[in-house]
């Protein structure tokens, strides 16, 4: 039973205890809880409460005596979230039509700081099991005191209890579904390395970046320095995918040895599915989006890719695995003297995992973890009538495990491995002004191990990629021809993009941004009504995204016109959209931007702002 969806009104200020009251249903052979979920916060930078969180008996209309303690191991952030709390042991035991209470007892430095969000609604939450309720009333106490009812309206702390009736989980179904959850997760871990090898092999290849510097818009040659005055959140905010550093043009700096940087983005698609055994079968997909910056000079490239992906794999009959991850995937690759290349690359990332069960069940969330590496060699050949040829073999290992809990997406640990060895040819077709194109085929043997598909297959592979003046695109797709076990089939679909604008900033231009902390530049943190850092979304990871294009103006106006697009993705829950138009006067002296931007977040209503930025530069 719960109430967190219930609208929301106050909150609890934990320099007192706080507590509410719960009704069990008619289930003859009584409940197990298994945890709970508070809706809590914490003021950043401040020194947190000490508090524990129980199960309570009830004594004449007050909690009593602790059943159970539940811990967790969530750090409260600026924002308010749902926090879940683990029963201990195997969980608390509850009696048929019975009153208990879930209480948050301060044991150490109340503070106004850390609070419990309260709601007026005397509503359940859909999906509760029969016959329980909450009571509707709050109840407060000043430490070792007597406890007081919160008055003025019906003020009900926002509160989640889980568990399950005690005869419909025997042991023996218990580990049935453990196992089937572990075989999608297993799955995913296999998909999540082989996006990754496509991912990143691109970059591994003998691509190398336009020469050139772009920053903040501007665009600068190795051959001359100019001096400007910028701030990190004008660097941040326009450079990413127009960012295109090289060497000088002509001379010896310019030649095979010059460490030259990109960087770049990436989309990718792939689904999955198998059936592992006669009984049960799985199949899902998985959306991934990459940036990523690497330097390569001579024989060697290093590089460091983050990616965010989200996938849903849905098992025959019983219901749907959800996750979410971010990951820093670390890559490189040096050329022996006889062309013979070492690849490698290795993966660390953190998200969650959610089952969602067929029916009225309620979800369960986990926490999500993961680890990856592989390696591999990749020898050219001489072209053979015009097609570039070379082998290549690798083998990639891939770990995911959940948190502790006593739920079925709990406590788990997936593991995927991969030999895989095979052929690539492509041919270079010259098209005018100096751009090329490139058709592209692999075919490659595998065997798979692990929680995921097991057994060996056949994949083909096969793409084009278009190189021009300022823009580069490869498009590739991977399909599992054959695999030795049953119902295993795998597809792929995805597509890199790398834009450079033209000199001084015309024409297009796409900036892929990551962030940490508060939004640097742009006018809307000027009509914040929060300091800096005070909102949720400050602290998370974020994603922006820019479009631009800039016009040149006539010679007597001078400079340069850029409307632009830009989106904003932070912490899953907050959004933003920007539209506006900036001018750059010639030489760098004036800018001036005017945008509207809407900002939408889980635990506000919808900001709109409209703001105009003047930048005089001396």
């Amino acid at each position: 039973v719960g109430n967190t969806g219930q609208s929301n009104d106050n909150w609890g200020q934990l320099i007192y205890d706080y507590a509410s009251s719960f009704a069990t249903g008619s289930h003859a052979d009584g409940y197990k809880v298994t945890g709970a979920v508070l809706e809590l916060y914490h003021q950043s930078g401040e020194p947190p409460a000490t508090f524990s969180v129980s199960i309570r008996s009830d004594s004449s209309g007050n909690p009593g005596s602790s059943l159970g303690t539940l811990t967790t191991s969530t750090s409260l952030s600026a924002s308010w979230q749902r926090v879940r709390f683990t029963a201990s042991g195997g969980g608390i035991d509850l009696a048929a039509d019975t009153t208990y209470w879930v209480m948050l007892d301060v044991t150490s430095g109340g503070t106004t700081n850390t609070q419990w969000r309260t709601t007026t609604s005397d509503g359940e939450d859909n999906g509760g099991a029969a016959g329980w309720s909450i009571a509707n009333v709050g109840k407060f106490r000043s430490q070792s005191s007597a406890w007081f009812t919160i008055t003025g309206n019906t003020h009900t702390p926002k509160f989640e209890i889980h568990g399950y009736e005690v005869r419909d989980a025997p042991p023996e179904e218990a580990p049935a579904k453990k196992q089937a959850v572990q075989r999608m997760l297993g799955a995913v871990a296999s998909r999540t390395v082989a996006g990754a090898l496509d991912t990143i092999g691109v970059r591994l290849g003998h691509v190398v970046p336009t020469t050139g510097l772009a920053l903040a818009g501007r665009h600068a040659s190795f051959g001359a320095a100019h001096s400007r005055g910028m701030d990190a959140g004008e660097l941040l905010g326009s450079s990413a995918f127009s960012l295109a550093l090289g060497a000088a043009e002509g001379g010896k700096s310019a030649g095979p040895e010059a460490l030259r940087w990109g960087v770049w983005g990436r989309g990718d698609y792939g689904s999955f599915e198998g059936r592992p055994d006669a009984v049960s079968s799985y199949k899902g997909d998985m959306r991934t989006g990459w940036l990523g910056a690497d330097a390569r000079a001579g024989r060697w490239v290093a590089g460091l890719a983050v990616s965010r992906g989200w996938s849903e794999t849905d098992l025959g009959g019983g219901g749907r695995l959800e996750t979410a991850l971010t990951a820093l995937w670390p890559y490189g690759r040096w050329t022996f003297g006889n062309g013979l290349e070492l690849r490698g690359l290795a993966g660390a990332g953190s998200g969650t995992a959610r089952l969602v069960p067929d029916g009225d069940a309620p979800r369960e969330t986990g926490r999500l973890a993961m680890r990856a590496a592989s390696l591999g060699l990749r020898q050219a050949f001489a072209p053979l009538d015009g097609f570039d040829l070379a082998a290549r073999a690798d083998a990639s290992f891939a770990r995911m495990e959940t948190g502790r809990g006593e739920e079925a997406v709990d406590g788990l640990r997936a593991d995927s491995w991969r030999l895989r060895g095979g052929l690539e040819a492509s041919k270079r077709f010259a098209l005018r002004d100096d751009a090329t194109l490139s058709p592209f085929a692999e075919l490659a043997a595998r065997r798979d191990g692990g929680d995921g598909p097991a057994g060996g297959g056949i994949e083909l592979a096969g793409g084009v990629r278009y190189v021009a003046a300022g823009v580069s695109v490869e498009a590739r797709g991977r399909w599992l021809a054959a695999h030795s076990e049953k119902g295993v089939r795998e597809r792929g679909l995805s597509a890199t993009v790398r834009l450079d604008p033209e000199a001084g900033g015309r024409g297009l231009s796409l900036a892929l941004t990551p962030r940490w902390g508060a939004p640097a530049g742009g006018s809307g943190a000027l009509w914040r009504e929060e300091a800096p850092g005070a909102s949720g979304a400050s602290d998370a990871g974020a994603l922006d995204v820019r479009l631009g294009y800039g016009f040149a103006l006539a010679p007597e106006a001078g400079g340069l016109l850029t409307p632009f697009a830009e989106a904003g993705l932070a912490g899953g829950d907050d959004r933003r959209l920007r539209l506006g138009t900036r001018f750059e006067a010639r030489g760098g002296a004036l800018t001036l931007e005017l945008a509207g931007e809407r900002r939408e977040s889980a635990a506000a209503r919808p900001e709109h702002i409209i703001g105009l930025e003047l930048r005089l530069g001396f």
